[in-house]
């Protein structure tokens, strides 16, 4: 779910950070379940791969959409707008980075 909401509300600069925070919250609120490191890693890989599924799979599915309701490439430049927007990029004559975005 916080991958769909991310993806849904997302300028495509805060996904890591959308996946870290409630990582990070869930280790803390759950401490006694992170003792052995071998299950802690998978547990955070399991989440983090729900998590990657839920993001790209709304993502997909609202490309998937646009194409077939408009009859245009809208795949295509989907793919092309999220390389130019997860790069850095010139905004106004003001250079943004990713860590920029983020500040």
């Amino acid at each position: 779910m916080v991958g769909i909401v991310t993806d849904y509300v997302d300028f495509l600069t805060y996904p890591v950070i959308t996946l870290g925070v409630p990582l990070a919250l869930y280790i803390a609120l759950h401490k006694d379940e992170f003792v052995n490191i071998k299950d802690s890693l998978v547990k955070l890989i399991r989440y983090s791969l729900s998590w990657l599924f839920g993001y790209g799979a709304m993502w997909a599915g609202k490309w998937v959409c646009a194409t077939l309701i408009l009859h245009k490439d809208i795949i295509g430049n989907a793919v092309s707008q999220a390389g130019m927007h997860t790069s850095e990029t010139e905004w106004f004559g003001e250079r943004i980075t990713r860590i920029g975005a983020v500040i």
